[in-house]
């Protein structure tokens, strides 16, 4: 009886003891969206003619070029090395500032401007800007604060 009282113990303390069996892993069916950088625009980037928005973000540099123009704006955008060209879909401002939407429907690209009107230049006939892009592509959106202003 003493043998078998000792055995009960010795498996009670060993199953103290040992480490726990972790469950296995589920695997979700549902990937995350893959992530995407927004990179500068070069000078070669650049063939829009007439008044511009040229949007800084800090510490990378020029992120979105864009027509300064009501209608027909098309802008552009360089992500993960590749250059995207986006129409305006949408524009609502003022002399404050104003949200303006431009979209590619190809890609599933779309930028959104959230400016605010600063200063305005007359010498140098520009506006400075400031606020930020929203930039949604492939499932996954970033927002970029940026600075910069419209040109003529």
């Amino acid at each position: 009886m003493q043998r078998i009282v000792s055995l009960t113990v010795l498996v009670f303390v060993l199953a103290a003891c040992s480490k726990p069996v972790a469950a296995p892993e589920t695997s979700s069916s549902e990937a995350a969206p893959a992530s995407f950088t927004v990179q500068t625009l070069t000078e070669a980037d650049n063939d829009i003619q007439g008044c511009q928005v040229m949007l800084d973000q800090k510490g990378l540099g020029q992120v979105f070029l864009e027509d300064g123009v009501d209608t027909g704006a098309h802008g552009y955008v360089r992500i993960d090395g590749t250059k995207y060209r986006v129409d305006l879909t949408t524009s609502v401002i003022d002399e404050k500032g104003g949200v303006r939407v431009f979209a590619d429907a190809k890609s599933g690209l779309t930028v959104t401007e959230k400016l605010k009107t600063g200063e305005a230049h007359q010498e140098s006939d520009s506006v400075d800007q400031a606020g930020t892009i929203t930039v949604s592509f492939k499932g996954v959106t970033q927002e970029i604060a940026v600075k910069g202003g419209t040109a003529c």
